[in-house]
């Protein structure tokens, strides 16, 4: 674990109070709950798949400030399958809260754990990934925070074409790879990227597709692609998982190429914002991040006013997902709380303050 998520985990220690939920289910692991003065005492679940990851980490930290402003107590949990999540519901329940955002990196079935959630009088909301019925749907039942996918790769595919204008690149040796995931949601976020290069001008013909889940899979795909196009002096890079499209540049970058012949936007988190913090200038410029800290502050709102006032939120709140930039990076990262503030300037020693 980092350095900068074990701080993210100090902080959530330091906000615990002195209450502990009892032991959860095996498999389950219960943090403890932010000190909050809750008038009604009213208390209510965040469920994650990890607190391995910074996004998380600042979904968690929107969440709280929710919690602060409304007064009630919130309960983050860590659970990542069906099991544990089961599990995790059932820690809610003895604590006697009223619901819980689930967070979910991957569809899940979820017509058990609904009926599960109503039989412990929980209230759910499921953000990011949707629980989905046995067509695959997301559950009637459970109102869904969560990506536009079109929106999110038609941003990708937007940012690349104009990327590929305002570099004013030859078309004849210019070649663009896009590369899908095995996620049910790569295609649709693919269809829109395709779209969005093609409706801004670039060749049908010099679009390629592949399939890469990781840096591995990103490498592999370009390297067979450059080897086949040594025509090729500049790349456009679209990809589902952002360490995908990290393996296909550094690929291009240990075959010569530059920054500047290397543009690359991919969806993800962690990975891509890192890449774009790197030092060293490279070709990957942006990232999307389907869904940004402001989500989980959006559904853990909702989730609120649907137990206190019965106030039942849409059954789907899409949005566009975050597009952070190289060069707008820290501005946008600072404004989604993903980064901390900068410490003001130390003021200047007075005249008197000067030994002699």
């Amino acid at each position: 674990m980092s350095r900068r998520h074990l701080l993210g985990l100090a902080l959530l220690v330091a906000l615990a109070g002195c209450a502990q939920p009892p032991p959860p289910p095996p498999g389950t692991t219960a943090l403890p709950p932010a000190p909050v003065v809750a008038a009604t005492g009213l208390q209510l679940g965040f469920i994650v798949p990890t607190l391995d990851d910074s996004v998380i980490a600042a979904q968690i930290a929107r969440a709280q400030e929710v919690a602060t402003a409304k007064g009630f107590e919130l309960v983050p949990l860590v659970a990542d399958d069906e099991a544990t999540l089961r599990g995790a519901l059932a820690t809610l329940a003895g604590r006697g809260a009223k619901g819980a955002v689930v967070e979910l990196n991957a569809r899940l079935p979820g017509t058990d754990l609904l009926a599960e959630a109503r039989k412990l009088d929980l209230k759910l909301i499921a953000l990011g990934q949707p629980l989905v019925d046995a067509a695959g749907q997301p559950l009637a039942g459970v109102p869904w925070n969560g990506p536009n996918e079109s929106t999110v790769g038609g941003t990708a595919g937007k940012m690349l074409t104009d990327r590929y204008h305002l570099q004013g690149w030859d078309p004849a040796t210019t070649g663009a790879i896009a590369l899908s995931s095995d996620a049910p949601e790569s295609a649709e976020r693919l269809a829109a990227a395709r779209f969005g290069l093609l409706d801004g001008g670039f060749p049908s013909d010099r679009l390629f597709e592949a399939a890469a889940d990781d840096a591995a899979g990103g490498a592999a795909a370009m390297t067979t692609l450059a080897s086949s196009h040594g025509e090729v002096r500049t790349w456009l890079v679209y990809a589902d998982r952002d360490t995908a499209a990290i393996g296909a540049v550094r690929t291009l970058e240990a075959r010569g190429l530059g920054n500047e012949e290397i543009r690359a936007v991919a969806v993800g988190g962690e990975p891509g914002l890192a890449e774009l913090g790197r030092p060293a200038d490279s070709g990957f410029v942006a990232v999307v991040l389907p869904t940004p800290p402001s989500a989980a502050a959006e559904a853990m709102t909702d989730l609120e006013h649907w137990v206190t006032a019965a106030g039942r939120p849409a059954a789907q709140r899409l949005h566009s997902g975050l597009l952070v930039t190289r060069d707008a990076r820290d501005e946008i990262m600072r404004a989604e709380g993903l980064l901390p503030e900068p410490a003001p300037p130390a003021p200047p020693a007075s005249a008197d303050s000067k030994t002699p």
